[in-house]
């Protein structure tokens, strides 16, 4: 499952879908060591049953054990160190997680943030602007599948019954 779930983040991001203004993926360890990786230098990405293989564009390979990986994730070059460390510390949160008419998002760091819903295939689906925790976002014109919901380049999965 896990395989599934990054292999569908990065397949969405590298057609950029999810993070338009990326310029570098981030692979965070169980240890909390992290490895940038200029998205510009990446030919693509691959899986096994235990690995992720990122290939270079100078034809080197980097190999990620599956079960080693925390977490994957998009950085713009213009994002300070501050705003990464912020973002990096929070952890971005939906539910109810399978959800029926409407999600709502937790640890929300601003006022009025835009949360975009992307299919599984990568597809724009619904734009919402959320003002609060407390607001809920409604699924209503959702059929029911897996999705992918993004705020402040951050990505989570949820699944809409």
């Amino acid at each position: 499952m896990q395989k599934l779930i990054i292999a569908a983040l990065l397949s969405i991001a590298l057609r950029g879908v999810i993070v338009i203004n990326a310029q570098s993926v981030i692979v965070q360890t169980t240890d909390g060591t992290e490895s940038l990786k200029l998205l510009s230098t990446v030919q693509n990405f691959t899986f096994s049953e235990t690995e992720m293989l990122i290939a270079f564009i100078s034809g080197d390979n980097e190999a990620f054990n599956l079960t080693n990986i925390r977490k994957i994730y998009f950085k713009d070059a213009a994002v300070s160190s501050i705003e990464n460390n912020i973002i990096i510390s929070s952890q971005l949160s939906v539910y109810p997680n399978p959800a029926k008419d409407c999600i709502y998002i937790s640890n929300l760091k601003n006022d009025k943030v835009k949360v975009n819903i992307y299919g599984s295939d990568g597809k724009l689906i619904q734009q919402n602007e959320v003002s609060s925790e407390s607001e809920p976002i409604d699924l209503s014109n959702l059929s029911g599948g897996f999705y992918i919901i993004m705020v402040n380049n951050q990505a989570v999965k949820f699944i809409k019954l």
